[in-house]
């Protein structure tokens, strides 16, 4: 009877480490989806003489709805995109808004990051 103890506290211990494994696994794999899921980035940003347009992709796994943009710190309301919102996982849209002449610093805010640059006009 010692041997088959021996066996059976072997198996459980073997059970319960595939279990701790497998609960780990699908902890992280789900955190790292869930922090990736609605990425862009700036692809591009440049300035004709009175726009600056937006080149910005999303590089996540999932629709991006909504978008904020600044300029110098000021928020702008809704520039137009095309194609509009949302922007399916692995698209790029572009979107244009009135601006003056100068050196801007540029912000847009995504779900779960945000990009920057300098555009000049």
């Amino acid at each position: 009877m010692k041997g088959v103890s021996t066996i059976i506290a072997a198996i459980i211990m073997v059970v319960i480490t595939i279990g701790l494994i497998s609960v780990a696994y699908l902890y992280i794999s789900g955190l790292i989806a869930g922090t990736t899921a609605t990425n862009i980035w700036l692809a591009d940003a440049y300035c004709n003489t009175t726009h600056i347009i937006y080149l910005i992709k999303n590089i996540g796994t999932a629709s991006v709805d909504s978008l904020t943009f600044y300029v110098d710190g000021a928020p702008i309301t809704d520039p137009p995109c095309t194609p509009p919102l949302p922007i399916g996982a692995g698209n790029l849209t572009t979107c244009i808004h009135t601006a003056s002449m100068g050196i801007h610093q540029i912000r847009v805010v995504g779900p779960s990051n945000v990009a920057s640059g300098t555009v000049e006009c």
